[in-house]
């Protein structure tokens, strides 16, 4: 893909969450590896995110149930 179709398709699958300049895949890119070490700490942060992201939701549910209008 160009870069203009590279962008529209990160935007799509965000679902237009992210926003891509067209010319941004065309820049100089730098790589990086993750280390053993690395590679445990993101499982232990993902597995976190996604504990915040699961209450969040129960939050959102719950109050959803119980909100009061004043008059």
């Amino acid at each position: 893909m160009h870069g203009y179709g590279i962008a529209e398709h990160r935007r799509a699958l965000s679902a237009e969450v992210f926003r891509i300049e067209e010319g941004s895949p065309y820049r100089r890119a730098r790589y990086y590896r993750l280390t053993p070490a690395g590679r445990k700490h993101l499982g232990l942060v993902e597995s976190g995110f996604g504990r915040l992201i699961d209450a969040i939701t129960r939050v959102m549910k719950t109050g959803r149930r119980h909100v009061v209008t004043r008059l």
